[in-house]
């Protein structure tokens, strides 16, 4: 297993670095409590020659080593509905709306939608680039059509920046718009190669290896022509 493909499962339990675990654990909400109260048994194995026992790494020390974060679930919405302006679950379709009786209050929703498009694209696109990779050796067409719907959805995205700047949306509005494109076009470059990669293994065909590649090229060139980072090969 590559390091790239290891990246794409969504583990539960995973190393975080040198020194941290990192557990990944799904709460769902019962709407019929008021309170909803969950608890967690683990159960660690060390080996002695660690010299770790109850006297030299304290309780105390335990919980202040440990740290919980708490986020939402990003939502699932593919890449074919966000970028269908006429869909009710789409951020940007949602930007649309706001944009067409543009108000400017309306620009803390505007910042919160793309932030949240910028969630989603990563998450769809490391669970797409993953289920290409496992299917690859008869999944041809459905390459192609994926590659098909990030150019739609590409398009789709670089439409709505015209639209900020008719509507003369506020500086946070525009700035997040950018900071949204140039993660989403890193995040582009860091799929697409690792996808290019592990398919160059499985015996990509000519054909599908320059459509990738020129994707790709076409990408940081945008990135350079906004001023965006290039990424060191």
């Amino acid at each position: 297993m590559t390091e790239f493909y290891a990246g794409l499962l969504e583990g539960k339990v995973r190393q975080h670095d040198k020194y941290q675990m990192e557990f990944k654990l799904d709460y769902s909400p019962l709407p019929s409590l008021e309170y909803n109260r969950y608890s967690i048994e683990l159960y660690f194995f060390v080996p002695k020659s660690l010299l770790i026992d109850r006297d030299t790494y304290k309780r105390e020390e335990f919980y202040d080593d440990m740290a919980s974060l708490i986020r939402y679930k990003t939502p699932h919405i593919s890449i074919k509905e966000l970028g269908n302006f006429e869909s009710k679950t789409s951020p940007l379709a949602r930007i649309k709306k706001l944009l067409s009786c543009y108000e400017k209050s309306s620009d803390l929703e505007i910042v919160k939608e793309l932030k949240l498009f910028g969630n989603i694209i990563r998450s769809e696109m490391r669970k797409t680039i993953r289920q290409l990779i496992d299917g690859a050796e008869n999944e041809t067409e459905a390459i192609r059509d994926c590659l098909d719907e990030l150019k739609k959805l590409r398009l789709a995205y670089s439409s709505l920046e015209h639209e900020l700047q008719e509507s003369n949306c506020g500086k946070l509005a525009m700035q997040t718009y950018h900071y949204v494109d140039e993660f989403w076009s890193l995040t582009w470059d860091y799929y697409l190669t690792g996808l290019l990669n592990e398919l160059k293994e499985k015996g990509l065909e000519e054909l599908m290896f320059r459509d990738i590649s020129q994707m790709i090229l076409e990408e940081k060139q945008r990135r350079e022509s906004a001023g965006y980072r290039i990424l060191a090969k």
